[in-house]
């Protein structure tokens, strides 16, 4: 069994988060429902494959039974790669299917909280919310001045090579952001809340900025966007550490490992 994200824990923390109590007793009741069944089918299996570190605990305490192993996701690094493109100064961008609620609850916090005080220090910034099927409150930003909502988009890598920093501003959620590994493979610096780096082995400050206050958040991305130099050692941190760890070549060869043992144990 391959747990791309322990699902229980993504309904906790949306439930948890959410302020609009219809939304709040939806959510709950759907952790409650979801963890019922994922604690029990986790024991059934052979072996886990946990996406992270954090997700091997969460499912070895929902079912002592449980065998779990920790296997990353991983980047095509032939495909998410720098590209020489112009950069579009002062620009930000965030890439995220938009029929997920934490991804729209995330970049409305973003755009709500984080934004205004990003534009009142750069006002030439532009930030760029591109994702596949944007709700109405998602696609009603697209009024405010430097704000562009995409939808759909046939290559993200356009808009990911172009951008002066990426930004993954979730709150909830919970496995690994696959958009976090694409984007340091192609060199790009990164500012993300706790949540949505959670599972990857970045360090803060190193290879990507980690903050989770609105006031850190903001002046985490006013700092990237006017130094070059900065952007530049982050990304270049990030591009090595995905080289490293993270391509799928190095992936598969854990997974094949794993699926050696499992049959060896039968």
């Amino acid at each position: 069994m391959r747990e791309h994200n322990v699902e229980s824990t993504i309904w906790e923390r949306y439930y948890r988060e959410a302020s609009n109590l219809f939304v709040k007793s939806y959510a709950r009741l759907q952790f409650e429902k979801v963890y019922k069944y994922e604690s029990r089918i986790v024991g059934d299996f052979d072996r886990c494959f946990a996406i992270t570190e954090k997700d091997r605990e969460r499912i070895e305490r929902m079912n002592s039974r449980a065998r779990v192993s920790v296997v990353p996701a991983g980047v095509d690094i032939s495909y998410f790669c720098p590209m020489d493109v112009p950069m579009e100064p002062y620009s930000i961008v965030s890439v995220a299917s938009m029929d997920w609620p934490p991804n729209v609850e995330g970049i409305l916090w973003f755009t709500a909280k984080i934004w205004p005080l990003v534009k009142q220090e750069i006002p030439q910034a532009a930030v760029y919310v591109v994702g596949k099927n944007p709700p109405p409150e998602i696609k009603k930003l697209a009024s405010e001045e430097g704000i562009v909502v995409t939808g759909f988009v046939d290559d993200v890598r356009e808009y990911m090579a172009r951008a002066t920093v990426l930004v993954v501003p979730l709150r909830t959620g919970g496995g690994m952001r696959i958009k976090i590994l694409n984007a340091l493979a192609m060199g790009k610096a990164v500012v993300s809340t706790s949540v949505g780096c959670e599972g990857i082995d970045v360090e803060n400050n190193k290879n990507i900025y980690i903050a989770d206050t609105e006031e850190e958040f903001a002046q985490r991305i006013i700092e990237l966007l006017k130094d070059k130099g900065k952007r530049e050692e982050l990304g270049g941190e990030g591009l090595k550490l995905v080289r490293e760890k993270y391509r799928w070549e190095r992936i598969a060869e854990q997974i094949e490992a794993g699926y050696e043992n499992i049959l060896k144990a039968r």
